[in-house]
C-alpha cells in the first residue's frame, strides 16, 4: 500500500467495536490469559478499506481475506473507582468500595488485505 492511503479495519473484541489502524495501540478492558510482547491475531474484523476501495462484512469479513495482528504491549489495571454507600436510617453507617479493573493494551501490528480485491470480490459474490 502507498504511504497516502492508510489501511483502516473495525474489529469487534470482548464485546466492543474498535476502529484501527496500522501503529495503533487500542485498550481493552479485561485481562487477556498471553504474555507481554506476544503476537495475537484478530479475526472478527467488520470493516476493511482505505481512500481506494472497502470490503464490508455481513456480518465479518472472512478469516482467510483479512488478516490483522496485534501485540500485547502492557497489562495494567485502571485508576482506583470510589464508591460510597450511606443510608440515613443506619445511624451514619457509611460502606466505602474501591475497585480497580485489569486493562490490556494491544499495539496493531498488521491490517493486510490477503487477495486482491478482483479475486476476493468474485469470491464473496
Amino acid at each position: 500500500t502507498d504511504n497516502n492511503k492508510q489501511t483502516f479495519a473495525v474489529i469487534h473484541l470482548y464485546n466492543r467495536q474498535f476502529l484501527i489502524h496500522l501503529g495503533d495501540i487500542i485498550c481493552i478492558e479485561i485481562s487477556i490469559p498471553i504474555e507481554i510482547g506476544e503476537r495475537i491475531k484478530i479475526e472478527k474484523c467488520l470493516l476493511v478499506g482505505n481512500s481506494d476501495f472497502s470490503l464490508i462484512g455481513r456480518p465479518v469479513l472472512n478469516r482467510d481475506l483479512v488478516q490483522i495482528e496485534a501485540t500485547v504491549v502492557e497489562k495494567t489495571m485502571s485508576q482506583t473507582y470510589f464508591n460510597m454507600k450511606h443510608t440515613p436510617r443506619d445511624h451514619g453507617n457509611i460502606k466505602y468500595r474501591f475497585t480497580r479493573n485489569p486493562h490490556t493494551m494491544l499495539r496493531i501490528n498488521e491490517i493486510k488485505v490477503c487477495h486482491s480485491l478482483n479475486d476476493a470480490q468474485n469470491r464473496i459474490n
